[in-house]
Parts: structure tokens; C-alpha cells; sequence
């Protein structure tokens, strides 16, 4: 039988051994595995860098876009303050037509009003005027 201590020294200097065996191609892998590492690391660090610059293009584009909306917006708001004002001003333009249009008619009624009294009063006078004549020629034979 082996003694525990001994075995313990064979399985520790086996151990090594092993160790030692494959020490150069585990140094291998484990410089391939590295290798492969910083270029994962270095892949995904450009990819996070194109990502963030795209992100920001993005953030430009989307802070011109809502300057570009806010401006329309606010023309939106002046055409229409605009277009309010314009019915406005037409409306009270047609109501000022109205008005004028009555106006018109009235002035148009009372100048023929006017008119039918001048002729009247010219029918009167001319009447008068007859009546005058006559008078006077009444007045003449009788004074003569």
C-alpha cells in the first residue's frame, strides 16, 4: 500500500506534468480567445460609436423637424388670424353695401318724391300763370 503522502506528491507532480504538456497550446487558445475578445470588444465599441453618431444625426434631424413644425404651426396660426380678419372686414363691407344699397333706394324715392312735387308745383305755377293772364286781360278790358 502507498502511503497517503506520497500519493498525494505523485497525483500533485502528475498534475504539473499534465499542466506542462499542455501549457503551449493552452497558451495558444488562450491568445486566440484574446485575440477574439478585443476584436468582439473593438466590433462592438465601433458599432456603439455608430450608433451614438447615427443617434445624434437623428437628434439634429428631429430637433430641425419639430424648429421646422413649430414654425408652420405658427404660420398656420397668422393665415388664419388673417383669413379671420379678411371675413371680417368683408363682412362688414357687405353690410356696409347693404346699408349704402337702402341708402341709395331712400335717396332715390325722395328725389322722386321731389321730382313729382317740382312738377306739381310747376303744373301750379303754370296754372297760376294762366290764371293771371286771364286776370290781367280781365283788368285791361275792364280798364279800357
Amino acid at each position: 500500500m502507498i502511503a497517503p503522502g506520497l500519493l498525494r506528491i505523485w497525483l500533485r507532480d502528475l498534475i504539473w506534468l499534465i499542466a506542462a504538456q499542455n501549457l503551449p497550446g493552452l497558451t495558444m487558445k488562450s491568445h486566440r480567445l484574446k485575440a477574439e475578445a478585443n476584436s468582439a470588444q473593438n466590433t462592438l465599441q465601433k458599432e456603439i460609436t455608430t450608433l451614438r453618431d447615427t443617434n445624434r444625426t437623428i437628434q439634429l434631424k428631429l430637433r430641425d423637424i419639430e424648429v421646422a413644425n413649430d414654425d408652420f404651426e405658427r404660420q398656420a396660426r397668422n393665415t388664419t388670424s388673417s383669413l379671420e380678419d379678411l371675413e371680417s372686414k368683408y363682412d362688414v363691407a357687405i353690410e356696409r353695401g347693404v346699408i349704402l344699397e337702402e341708402e341709395i333706394k331712400l335717396g332715390e324715392q325722395k328725389r322722386e318724391a321731389l321730382r313729382i312735387e317740382t312738377q306739381r308745383l310747376r303744373d301750379e305755377l303754370s296754372d297760376l300763370k294762366v290764371e293771371a293772364e286771364i286776370m290781367q286781360d280781365k283788368l285791361h278790358h275792364a280798364g279800357a
